[in-house]
């Protein structure tokens, strides 16, 4: 970060300061996007500061109108404004693990993710239940934090739905967008262990409840137990990691939306990769941790 000519010593110092430890810790993909993120982290704060007289804090700067006002304010090229729009929104999520509003949180509700640490905690929920909810808990968390999975398609994974190849744990999603999803590596060892439990069950979930409308909510009320993880929060977090990592079409399928306009109406913000090559190799990238 170098200082601008605008900015008094002072200001910039505690700017400085601030977006420092912010930046530092951003999985950036690449040398030059880090360079590319912390000019413009820059220019938005110091004009919130400068300009607007914004307090410098992240509950006061990182608010979906000041990050418009600013991107229409300085950028007029419109394809210029979306695509810092969208890396401004990245780093405001990954700083306060909640997203800024859009204009299609009102009909589809507010993106928000778990950070590394509140996911090892959910793991930690699940293995320490009372041993009549240990297992459903364990299966569960790991199917919707560790493959995205929602709970009408969680209650409905068979034992026969899961494939072990050394290291890796393939799910067969069945139902209107069957795929086959590889479960990422730090969920694997508490879906196995409930795997084993239920080796011989029908379902690793609720395998005592037979009617569909039924397993639906029985399913459910696994999220309802005392201080239980968010599903949707857990799936939440799956697909902006994976977003991270993968082009829309293919965490389209992946995540079982029947189309990528539905999934960008969601999750446009978050995506790193705009256009790559099909990745014939996706298993490893799903199932890899975060460096």
């Amino acid at each position: 970060m170098r200082r601008t000519q605008t900015a008094p010593a002072g200001v910039w110092e505690d700017i400085q300061n601030f977006l420092a430890p912010l930046l530092g810790s951003y999985p950036s993909p690449s040398e030059t996007y880090v360079t590319q993120l912390s000019h413009r982290v820059t220019a938005f704060v110091l004009w919130a500061v400068l300009e607007m007289h914004t307090p410098l804090n992240v509950t006061d700067l990182f608010t979906d109108t000041l990050l418009r006002r600013f991107l229409h304010t300085v950028y007029t090229n419109v394809n210029t404004r979306t695509a810092y729009q969208s890396m401004l929104q990245r780093f405001v999520l990954h700083s306060t693990g909640r997203s800024l509003q859009s204009r299609h949180s009102g009909q589809r509700g507010t993106v928000s993710v778990y950070t590394k640490n509140e996911l090892a905690n959910a793991r930690s929920w699940a293995s320490s239940r009372a041993l009549r909810n240990r297992v459903d808990a364990m299966a569960a968390v790991a199917l919707a934090g560790g493959a995205g999975l929602r709970t009408p398609e969680i209650v409905f994974v068979r034992p026969s739905d899961v494939c072990v190849d050394g290291d890796t744990v393939l799910i067969d999603v069945q139902g209107a967008n069957a795929r086959q999803v590889a479960m990422r590596a730090e969920w694997t060892p508490g879906f196995l262990t409930a795997l084993e439990q239920r080796s011989t069950s029908e379902y690793i979930v609720r395998p005592g409840t037979a009617t569909s409308r039924w397993r639906v909510q029985h399913g459910a009320h696994v999220f309802k137990l005392k201080s239980a993880p968010d599903q949707m929060k857990l799936r939440d977090t799956w697909i902006v990691d994976m977003l991270d990592r993968l082009p829309f079409r293919i965490v389209t399928h992946l995540s079982g939306y029947a189309s990528i306009k539905a999934l960008v109406a969601r999750y446009e913000p978050f995506s790193r990769l705009d256009d790559l090559d099909l990745v014939s190799e996706f298993h490893d990238v799903m199932k890899a941790a975060k460096a």
